[in-house]
C-alpha cells in the first residue's frame, strides 16, 4: 500500500526544479516498490532545521540495506546484492542519478533502516521562498469546513493508512475522528455508538481487508435495520476496483474515495457532503410545467433562512424557478422579522445551525407570535431524539443535509396542497382564537392534513371520532379524578394525550402531560386542576373543528 503524508503547514508556492523533485522522488519510489514485496511504502514530506529545509522521506517495509551496503548504494552501477539484477531487474542508476539531482539542487541524501524491517531512504532540500509574495501555505489553499461535532470512524487494516487519513481529517477541522483496525471491530463500535443515540455521522471503509472487505461490511450493515442508515464512503486503492465496479449498483455507499487519498480530494468530498447545493438546471419543459401549475392557483411565499451564502443563493434560485415568491434570512434574528413582516409567508426552510438566533430560536419565536404556516427544519442530524424535539417545538417537517433538487421538489409537492387549504380556509376566527389561546399553534391543520395523506374526507370523520372519544375520557378521568383512582387516570390522560398529539393538537398536549404527571405523582388536586384546563381547551377546540368542518365541505 502506499500512503502519502505531507505536512500541509508546508508554504503552497515553493521556488525549485519540480520535474527533477519529481523524477528523484520516481526513482526512489520504484524502488522501494521493487524491493517490498508485502506491506507499504510511506511518502512523508516535512518541514526541518528550523523551518529552512523540506524534508522528504520513503519509508518500505521491504528486505532492507545492510550496514555494510548503505554507504556504497548511492554509487554508480552498485546494487546491495550480485542477484539484484537477476531476482528484480534494473541497473542499480537510479539511486545514483537520484544522488546527483540532489546534490545538484544543494540538498542531501541518504538511508537508514525502517524498524521493524525496511529501509527509509531520505532527502533534503533547502526552502526557497519567492520574494515579494504572501505565504500561503498548503492548508490555507485547500481548507474544508468540517462542523466541530462531526463524528467520523475510519476502518483500514493498515494502521499506517488509518493514522495518514485520520491526520488529514484533523488538518481539515474534525476532532472526533475515531479508528478501527477491521470491519469486526468498526461494527461493535457503529451499533454502540447507535445504542448510546450518538451515531457516527461518517464512516469510511477500506475496500481491501482480510477476513471481511469492504463490500462485505456494507452489506452486514446494511442489513441490520438499526444502523443501515450510516453514511458511508468506500475507499478504494487506485485501479483496484475492476471487476468489482458492477457491485456499485447495490448502491450501498454515499461515495467512493481513492488511494492513495489526496488532502485535496477528500476536502472536496467533505465539502461536497456537507454542502451540497441543490441542481439548479430545470428543463424548458419543467419550468413551462411550473407555470401552467401556478395559472389560477396560491401563488407560494417561502422564506429561505440559511446562513451559507452559496446554500441561500441556490435554493432561493431553485425556488424562484417553481414560480415562487421567495424570501431569504441569513440567520434567525433576521427570519424572525420576516416573518412578523409578513406574516402570510406560507413555508419556511429554517436551518438548524445559525448565528445570532439559530433555527430552533427562531421557530419558537415565530410559533409564538401566532405564525401557523409550514416550517420544515434543514439539517444534516437526524437523531430521532431531536427530531421529536423538533415536532415539538412546532416544526413540520425535515429537509436532510446535504439536499438536492429532488429533496426539495419532494417537501413542495408534499405541502403545497396544505398552501392551497390554508389560503382557501384561513379566516379572522382561527387566528384570534390562536391570539387569545396565548398558543403558537393550537391546532396545526397543515400537519393534521397530512397525517390523513391529503384526504379532506377523511380529516373530517378523523376530527369527528376525536371529539366523541375525547368526551367520554374527560367523563372517564373526571370520575377517576374524585375517587382518587390514580392509576387509571393516568390511563385516561395518556390516552387524551395521544389522540391529541395524533390529530397535531398542541394546545391540548400540555395540560394533557401535566395532567398524566400529576396523577403520576398522586397529586388528585393538581390533577383536578390540569383537566379543568383540558375541559375548557376542549370546549374552544369542538367550536374550531366544527368551523373547520364545514370549511372544508
Amino acid at each position: 500500500e502506499l500512503i502519502t503524508d505531507i505536512d500541509y503547514s508546508i508554504p503552497y508556492l515553493i521556488l525549485g526544479d519540480p520535474t527533477r523533485i519529481q523524477q528523484v522522488l520516481l526513482n526512489l519510489l520504484k524502488n522501494a516498490v521493487k524491493f517490498t514485496n508485502k506491506g507499504y511504502i510511506r511518502l512523508t514530506i516535512q518541514l526541518c532545521k528550523k523551518n529552512t529545509e523540506l524534508l522528504f522521506k520513503i519509508q518500505d517495509s521491504g528486505i532492507g540495506v545492510s550496514d555494510t551496503k548503505k554507504k556504497e548504494i548511492f554509487d554508480n552501477y552498485f546494487q546491495a546484492h550480485n542477484y539484484t539484477s537477476r531476482q528484480f531487474g534494473g541497473t542499480g542508476l537510479g539511486l545514483a542519478i537520484s544522488k546527483d539531482l540532489v546534490h545538484l539542487m544543494n540538498g542531501k541524501i541518504g538511508v537508514k533502516d525502517n524498524l521493524p524491517g525496511g529501509s527509509i531512504f531520505w532527502f533534503t532540500l533547502p526552502l526557497l521562498l519567492p520574494e515579494k509574495t504572501t505565504t500561503t501555505t498548503f492548508l490555507q489553499k485547500h481548507m474544508a469546513t468540517i462542523p466541530p461535532q462531526t463524528k467520523i470512524l475510519l476502518i483500514d487494516d493498515s494502521i499506517w493508512a488509518l493514522r495518514s487519513l485520520q491526520q488529514k481529517l484533523h488538518t481539515l477541522g474534525a476532532s472526533n475522528v475515531d479508528t478501527a483496525q477491521g470491519a469486526e471491530q468498526a461494527l461493535i463500535m457503529i451499533k454502540k455508538q447507535s445504542r448510546l443515540k450518538t451515531p457516527y455521522d461518517i464512516v469510511m471503509v477500506d475496500m481491501i481487508m482480510p477476513k471481511m472487505d469492504g463490500w462485505r461490511f456494507a452489506a452486514t450493515l446494511h442489513s441490520d435495520k438499526n444502523i443501515r442508515n450510516t453514511t458511508l464512503y468506500l475507499i478504494i486503492p487506485e485501479g483496484q476496483l475492476g471487476g468489482e465496479a458492477k457491485m456499485k449498483m447495490l448502491d450501498w455507499f454515499n461515495g467512493y474515495m481513492y488511494k492513495p487519498i489526496k488532502l485535496k480530494n477528500l476536502s472536496n468530498m467533505l465539502h461536497t457532503h456537507f454542502n451540497t447545493p441543490i441542481d439548479l438546471d430545470l428543463s424548458p419543459d419543467e419550468l413551462a410545467e411550473n407555470k401552467k401549475k401556478t395559472t389560477g392557483q396560491h401563488t407560494p411565499k417561502i422564506l429561505v433562512a440559511e446562513d451559507h451564502p452559496v446554500n441561500r443563493k441556490l435554493m432561493a434560485t431553485f425556488l424562484f424557478q417553481t414560480q415562487a415568491i421567495v424570501y431569504t434570512a441569513t440567520n434567525g434574528k433576521e427570519a424572525v422579522h420576516d416573518v412578523l413582516k409578513n406574516p402570510d409567508i406560507d413555508l419556511i426552510f429554517m436551518d438548524i445551525q445559525m448565528p445570532v438566533k439559530n433555527g430552533i430560536e427562531a421557530t419558537k419565536e415565530i410559533r409564538a407570535s401566532g405564525y401557523t404556516g409550514v416550517i420544515i427544519a434543514c439539517t444534516a442530524n437526524t437523531d430521532k431524539n431531536n427530531i421529536e424535539h423538533y415536532a415539538h417545538i412546532g416544526i413540520n417537517d425535515v429537509l436532510v443535509k446535504p439536499f438536492k433538487r429532488e429533496k426539495v421538489q419532494a417537501i413542495l409537492q408534499k405541502w403545497e396542497q396544505v398552501f392551497n387549504l390554508a389560503q382557501k380556509d384561513a379566516t379572522p376566527d382561527t387566528t384570534e382564537f390562536m391570539k387569545n389561546n396565548n398558543s403558537s399553534v393550537f391546532w396545526d391543520i397543515p400537519d393534521m392534513i397530512d397525517t390523513a395523506g391529503n384526504d379532506v374526507q377523511l380529516s373530517s370523520e378523523l376530527v369527528l371520532q376525536y371529539i366523541e372519544q375525547t368526551k367520554k375520557l374527560i367523563k372517564n378521568a373526571e370520575e377517576r379524578a374524585n375517587s382518587g383512582n390514580t392509576e387509571k387516570l393516568i390511563l385516561s390522560a395518556h390516552t387524551i394525550k395521544g389522540s391529541s398529539a395524533a390529530l397535531s393538537i398542541i394546545g391540548i398536549l400540555e395540560p394533557a402531560d401535566l395532567l398524566e404527571e400529576a396523577a403520576k405523582k398522586g397529586d388528585v388536586e393538581a390533577a383536578k386542576t390540569h383537566l379543568n384546563r383540558i375541559k375548557e381547551l376542549f370546549i374552544d377546540f369542538c367550536d374550531l373543528a366544527h368551523k373547520q368542518i364545514k370549511k372544508w365541505k
